[in-house]
């Protein structure tokens, strides 16, 4: 795997397919991936990711949520390098 695209999201339901779409289009002619980090939406955020080829990752508690800490957590899964 040569590269991972970390996409981070909170309640992004209007925008997120649009956002998945070209990320999946990057990596259309290369080894890589998506990763969509989410941040506990309560949207249909992750209900629309689903329907693409993407890993998602959820934070466990809100507490934990955060920017940066979305970024990290992404990392963690990704295979990228």
């Amino acid at each position: 795997m040569k590269i991972s695209i970390l996409i981070k999201a909170l309640n992004e339901e209007t925008l997120i397919a649009n956002c998945i779409e070209a990320a999946l289009a990057e990596i259309q002619q290369i080894d890589g991936e998506v990763i969509l980090v989410d941040s506990l939406s309560t949207d249909k955020t992750v209900e629309i990711a689903r329907s693409y080829p993407v890993r998602i990752i959820q934070f466990s508690h809100k507490s934990d949520c955060g920017c940066s800490s979305a970024v990290q957590l992404g990392y963690q899964y990704a295979r990228g390098e």
